[in-house]
């Protein structure tokens, strides 16, 4: 006997939905969802109030007597621009070269740097930290370099690559260098990777790769991850 059309159809039609789940959805997010975290907070506004309202960042870091240049908006083309960022040679702590970054980026950088950098900088080196080191932040890129893909979140000024930092005393820390060694510097860039996770929506280290080797990459995109 003939089988009805619906049973015949449903092979064809489960095979269909198969092939679109292979090829024509995104990629599984490299983590989950972000929240809010209502715990971690700047002048009185959460991280996540600061990241999604730039007047009121601006305002907050101001009100930390932070020093910050207003860039104009760069409307979003092809997936790169900027909006609601600032441009600093400093917020609690020196950065070298100068960032350009979204007010959410600056805003957890000015946390990890009071509450992570400088305590584990005074733990094991009995001196503060001077300057952040780092490859910039604002690059109309995919991630990672590749040809083709998602843009990355420097792709809109919202992540920043650190390589190392300078110490008062002169001496430098390297990423590059000291990542995974058991001395003082290599305790640190553990401390102070580990403790960026608590205030960046995503942190990649050395761990994670190659293309990570000599930096730590740490963002506010929508992702939460920690590698």
């Amino acid at each position: 006997m003939e089988r009805p059309l619906s049973a015949r159809l449903w092979p064809i039609l489960a095979a269909g939905l198969l092939l679109l789940a292979a090829c024509g959805q995104p990629p599984e997010p490299p983590g989950s969802a972000v929240g809010p975290r209502p715990e971690i907070q700047l002048a009185g506004a959460s991280l996540g109030q600061l990241a999604d309202n730039p007047e009121l960042c601006f305002f907050a870091l101001s009100s930390e007597g932070l020093v910050l240049e207003r860039r104009e908006d760069t409307p979003l083309h092809g997936g790169c621009g900027l909006i609601g960022t600032g441009m600093t040679e400093q917020l609690t702590i020196a950065y070298q070269p100068p960032i350009t970054a979204t007010c959410g980026v600056l805003a957890a950088l000015t946390l990890w740097e009071r509450e992570v950098v400088q305590e584990a900088a005074e733990r094991h080196f009995g001196q503060p930290v001077d300057s952040v080191l780092n490859w910039g932040t604002y690059a109309c890129r995919n991630r990672n370099h590749r040809i083709a893909g998602p843009r990355s979140e420097h792709a809109r000024g919202n992540a920043i690559d650190v390589s190392g930092f300078a110490l008062a005393d002169g001496s430098r820390v390297s990423v590059e260098r000291d990542w995974g060694k058991p001395t003082p510097a290599g305790r640190f860039l553990r401390e102070v990777h580990g403790g960026a996770c608590r205030y960046f929506n995503g942190v990649i280290g050395p761990d994670d790769g190659p293309p990570h080797h000599a930096h730590f990459h740490m963002d506010m995109g929508e992702w939460r991850f920690c590698d």
